[in-house]
């Protein structure tokens, strides 16, 4: 039984008004007793640029934005870092006197068919989210309970005499409701040591996510990625989703985040023409912007052997540009970090502890800063009492040559600049890094 945990009192009601102009929509917003909430609004199919603030006079709350093609806005009220969702289906943008109600923590509007069953949705959401999260007793059989409570209050509400938009978006909402309690509860399972269920409770599907509206919940990408096969190739990923989805968005938005987790997880030492190769096929028979071949041959800088990559400029504290070949002669230990990084800051004193006890003279001990600004660079350098070479590549250029996932991250050149090891030890490992480094001559 699923907690009752919002209270239904009402705490306040205030109206908004729209009427557009041009491909604006204007917004007043006439509160009661709502004047301690930031009030915001976006058209759902725009990006986080398009969010609006209104303004508030004291008595009116008025502001506009773009108008939605989809009818679909997202409503956020903010009050003490507290975030209050609402969904509005207002197409046309010329609506007046729409009702909402401030409950507890949530935002409801009750003024049309359409409205008042995105709003008892919502709620459902803001309830079995609050329950999943409160609740660690649970089991493989509750996961199920709640999945599919996601799915039938959803054909429920959209049974309710709704608009044939409305019932779409709401049926795309419960997988991304489904798809978070499933997440949560798994993690749960998963850490008390639980059987997880035996079957996918489900699946993506084409006739609910093949839409345009998809794109309106993050989580419709993911749940289209786990469909796909997963120990395949690029190109028979791309086959899959071509095949089961034929709503361009939906193809360019999954198909973005196939090729960018290419890019990272390819291991280009072992088989970068391979890659290459799968990448030529992908973008000639799927129309995929070419400049992701781009992308990929940058990453020939991380294969073993290969040259300090040509892109990184390096500049030292005194903003002169170091060319890498300055070592040439020497083997390099690249220690990659930023002024923000804890880890890194934490790998300091074994760096200074090991540059000051190895007893090879081919080993040269470089720190190349990521920083975007020079000032928290230079102010840590300070702060550490930082020495030897000390270099800045504020377009963190390197960690996109080199692969890089995460800093700190360190590596070694050999004595004609060409890369000896990707991803070497770290300061901490201690003894390990300290021999390997004293057998290079």
């Amino acid at each position: 039984m699923i907690k009752k945990i919002f209270s239904t009192m009402l705490l306040s009601l205030f109206v908004i008004t729209l009427s557009v102009s041009g491909k604006e929509v204007k917004i007043k917003l006439i509160p009661e007793s709502v004047a301690d909430l930031k009030i915001y609004i976006r058209p759902l199919e725009k990006s986080s640029d398009a969010i609006r603030e209104l303004s508030f006079d004291g008595a009116l709350y008025a502001g506009e934005t773009i108008e939605s093609q989809s009818g679909f806005y997202q409503l956020t009220g903010v009050k003490d870092n507290i975030q209050m969702f609402l969904y509005l289906y207002l197409p046309g943008g010329d609506v007046a006197n729409i009702e909402l109600k401030k409950e507890e923590k949530h935002l409801t509007a009750n003024f049309d068919t359409d409205n008042s069953a995105l709003s008892e949705y919502a709620m459902l959401e803001l309830n079995v989210n609050r329950d999943i999260w409160s609740n660690n007793d649970v089991d493989s059989t509750k996961l199920s309970e709640y999945v599919n409570m996601c799915f039938d209050k959803a054909k429920n509400i959209s049974g309710k005499g709704c608009s044939k938009e409305v019932q779409e978006f709401i049926n795309i909402w419960s997988y991304s409701v489904a798809q978070n309690v499933e997440n949560v509860i798994s993690g749960q399972l998963r850490r008390a040591d639980k059987p997880m269920p035996k079957a996918p409770l489900f699946s993506s599907s084409q006739s609910f996510l093949d839409s345009d509206m998809a794109m309106f919940f993050p989580t419709s990408v993911t749940t289209i990625l786990s469909a796909l096969p997963r120990k395949a190739s690029l190109i028979e990923k791309f086959e899959a989703l071509y095949g089961n989805y034929t709503n361009t968005n939906v193809r360019q938005a999954v198909g973005k985040v196939l090729l960018n987790s290419f890019i990272s997880k390819h291991d280009y030492n072992e088989d970068f023409e391979g890659g290459l190769e799968q990448l030529r096929v992908v973008t000639e028979k799927y129309d995929v912007d070419e400049t992701i071949l781009k992308e990929y041959e940058k990453r020939r800088s991380t294969i073993k052997g290969a040259p300090f990559p040509e892109s990184v400029v390096l500049r030292d504290a005194n903003g002169n540009t170091v060319d890498f070949s300055t070592f040439k002669g020497k083997y390099v230990y690249i220690d990659m970090w930023a002024s923000w990084c804890g880890p890194c800051k934490r790998e300091i004193p074994s760096l200074q502890k090991l540059e000051k006890e190895l007893q090879n003279e081919n080993v040269v001990f470089v720190s190349i800063s990521v920083d975007s600004k020079e000032d928290a660079w230079k102010k840590a350098i300070t702060t550490f009492d930082m020495h030897g070479h000390q270099l800045i590549d504020t377009e963190n250029a390197i960690g996109q040559a080199l692969n890089v996932r995460g800093i700190p991250f360190f590596a070694i050149y050999d004595k004609e600049g060409r890369l000896y090891m990707h991803n070497a030890p770290r300061p901490s490992a201690g003894e390990p890094l300290k021999e390997l480094l004293e057998r290079l001559k």
